[in-house]
Parts: C-alpha cells; sequence; structure tokens
C-alpha cells in the first residue's frame, strides 16, 4: 500500500520546467499551475508564483544534461492555417459541412468547427510552387478557393468547398457539384467573413512545429488551451517545445522604426550627398559591412550598427520600464573607434558616456518608466569619426 501510494505521489508531481522574464532571470522547478495571470514552480529552495506580466517564456526543463525539446520544422504534408494566426502542420485533414476534424503526429485528433479553418494545404511542393500557394492566400476572396497543382504550378477556382475526404473533395462551380480527387488538390482557402477575436495571450510551439495563438491557459497534470477563434486543445507539457509570452512585452530596437533619423558628418559637403546619407545610416542585425554584429568575439542576431554622428528618435509603443544592450565598438573596426553615447527619454538624460574600441563592451540596463520617447545618440568621441561603428547589441526596451 506505501508503494502504491508513493508511485501515486510521484505521478502526480510537476514537470520541470524552466521560465525567462522580462528581468533577464531564469527560474527552474516543477510546475504547479499555470494561467494568464502567473505560474507558481516549486524551486530547490522554496515554493516560488511569477507574474504573468513578466514572463516571456516556458518551456520543459529535461533533467541531467539532456536538451530542451525542440519543435520540429513543420514539413508534414497538410497545414492547416486557423482564422485566428495558428498554424497547424497535421499528418491529416478531413471535414464536412459543419466540422473539421484534424489528426496531428502524435496526440488525441481534434474535432471543431469548420468556420475556423483560414485554409488548408494538402500537400508539400518546391519553393516556388509554395511562393504561388502563399501569393493565392494573400489575395482578397469573397468565395472558397480550390487550388489545383499543374506540374510546376498552380491554378485555382472559385465555388463552394463541401465535404473533405481522404478520396475526393466535393465542390460546387457554378451550381454543379463535381469530386474532384484529392490527390490533385493542392490546397483549399476557405472565404471567411471578419470576425471581432480576443487577441492572443500567448504562443504555443509543440513539438511537431505547429504555432498555437492562445487565449486561456491552465495546467492540472496536462496542458490545457483555447485560441481565440475558440478551438480548445490539451496536450501533456513534454510535448511542448515552447510557450512564447513575449509579445507587447519586450520589443527589439531593430524592429521598431524610429520616428525620425539624422546623421551629421564630421566633414560636411557643401551639398548633401544621398548616397553617403544612406551608407551611414543605421543597420538593424547587421553591421556596416553586412556582415552579424560582434562584440569581443561574441556574435549578436539582434541590435543596431550606429555610425557617429547620428540621432535616433523614438516614440515608444505603450508603457516600458527598462531599455537594456550591449554597447561597445564592432570588433570589425576595434581597437578604433571613440564615440560618445548620449541616452535620454523625454527630456531627461539617463546614460552619458564615452565608448572606446579598447573597452570591454557595457551592459546597459536603464530605467525608462512611464517615459514616452527614446533618444539615442552617438555623437563623436576623441578620434574624429574614425571606426565610429557603435554596436548597441540586444538593444531592446520591455515591461
Amino acid at each position: 500500500m506505501t508503494l502504491v501510494y508513493a508511485i501515486l505521489l510521484m505521478a502526480a508531481v510537476g514537470p520541470e520546467v524552466e521560465i525567462r522574464t522580462v528581468d533577464g532571470d531564469a527560474v527552474a522547478g516543477r510546475l504547479i499551475e499555470l494561467s494568464a495571470t502567473s505560474a507558481t514552480l516549486e524551486t530547490e529552495t522554496a515554493t516560488t508564483t511569477i507574474d504573468g506580466q513578466k514572463m516571456l517564456s516556458l518551456g520543459p526543463r529535461p533533467a541531467g544534461t539532456a536538451k530542451p525539446a525542440e519543435a520540429k520544422s513543420p514539413d508534414a504534408p497538410v497545414v492547416v492555417s486557423l482564422v485566428d494566426g495558428s498554424i497547424l502542420p497535421m499528418a491529416g485533414f478531413s471535414a464536412d459541412a459543419k466540422k473539421a476534424r484534424l489528426i496531428p503526429a502524435q496526440g488525441d485528433p481534434l474535432e471543431f468547427e469548420l468556420r475556423n479553418v483560414a485554409a488548408v494545404r494538402l500537400q508539400a511542393g518546391e519553393p516556388a510552387v509554395e511562393q504561388s500557394w502563399r501569393d493565392i492566400l494573400g489575395g482578397k476572396h469573397v468565395e472558397d478557393i480550390l487550388v489545383i497543382r499543374k506540374g510546376e504550378s498552380l491554378d485555382y477556382h472559385k465555388g463552394v468547398v463541401h465535404e473533405v475526404n481522404d478520396a475526393s473533395v466535393q465542390f460546387e462551380m457554378d451550381g454543379e457539384k463535381i469530386a474532384v480527387k484529392r490527390a490533385k488538390v493542392f490546397g483549399i482557402v476557405y472565404f471567411r467573413p471578419p470576425r471581432d477575436l480576443p487577441g492572443a495571450l500567448c504562443t504555443i510551439t509543440d513539438v511537431d512545429g505547429a504555432k498555437w495563438a492562445v487565449r486561456t491557459l491552465s495546467f492540472d497534470q496536462r496542458l490545457r488551451w483555447t485560441t481565440p477563434c475558440g478551438v480548445e486543445v490539451q496536450r501533456s507539457l513534454e510535448s511542448i517545445a515552447n510557450i512564447d509570452f513575449s509579445a507587447g512585452k519586450i520589443v527589439f530596437l531593430s524592429e521598431l522604426k524610429p520616428d525620425s533619423v539624422r546623421w551629421t558628418p564630421f566633414f560636411a559637403p557643401a551639398q548633401p550627398l544621398p548616397s553617403v546619407e544612406e551608407f551611414y545610416s543605421p543597420r538593424m542585425d547587421q553591421n556596416f559591412s553586412a556582415q552579424p554584429l560582434r562584440l569581443r568575439g561574441e556574435k549578436y542576431a539582434k541590435g543596431l550598427a550606429i555610425h557617429s554622428r547620428t540621432e535616433l528618435v523614438y516614440r515608444l509603443p505603450g508603457r516600458f520600464s527598462r531599455f537594456k544592450a550591449i554597447a561597445g565598438i564592432d570588433d570589425e573596426v576595434a581597437p578604433n573607434g571613440h564615440v560618445r553615447l548620449i541616452i535620454r527619454v523625454d527630456d531627461q538624460t539617463i546614460f552619458d558616456e564615452a565608448i572606446a574600441g579598447s573597452d570591454a563592451p557595457k551592459s546597459l540596463d536603464l530605467d525608462i518608466s512611464n517615459a514616452k520617447r527614446l533618444v539615442i545618440l552617438v555623437d563623436f568621441g576623441e578620434k574624429l569619426d574614425v571606426g565610429d561603428h557603435l554596436v548597441l547589441a540586444l538593444a531592446r526596451i520591455s515591461k
């Protein structure tokens, strides 16, 4: 009896997860509760509850040296797109006039209202064919679209799609119903009048590569969620690669268009030279040679490369509390380069320091609470403007 109780107790223990926060922390422990507003973990030392507004991501943390679960590339022949933006690689798809039935590579089949399906790709294709499919998806249609593959190209017909089964697609065109062999159908685009759907709380990526928009979320031995269009799903946490809560909580400056950009040359020509101005304009996620951003050998996928003297002004898209970045002179020109970096929020200067190519990169973590405007000025330093290529790696604002 004691042994049975112990086994049941072990089974009731939540899985190991790791939560990353907007503050840059990583908290690991056993998941006890999860909702739209918070997550509770049992760590090695205490029970910790993390505010949902602070969570960036949550994912399983395997024991020992095993790597976390990773999402597969969505190479399944069937890919279902929901009206709320969820993209779902599937092993199978069928539908009648009201219901859609999806068969995942693993887990239980899903059945829900067909009106929640925006499109279904029924075959895989070469890049050119896939591009044609995306072009058709991006068009404006007022009827259902049946997409037929003809060799290396796609053609489509307008009408009404009825039943979809393993053998055929029942299609009505000009009042006549025909059964089109499923093997000939590349995909279906359903006509869907606009619906006022609620926003998504997060995005769940499972190990099969499906990306689910999520409106409500809970955990009770299994992860349960509802999409903005009302589809209800449940999965084991082990089948989840990542839960991304970052939307709206963290914004990289390389993805945010500045209100204004002004570059001033050290030696101003008599007439403006647009080609020169374009060359010295800030670069997003790459340096001035179109190479990755590097500081002391470390490569960064996100960030800005800014030449002196350049001023960028950003209107902040909401209430953010921190500005973070790693500032240094690009490895490509270091140890040359010497700039003065000035950062202001509204009318207040919050950072003003010299940065040289011979210096170690500086980590910035600045308070921008309640600010509406962020100004970044990379001014001239002590060496004219030679090698003045400042990198703001991972430059971002967070809540």
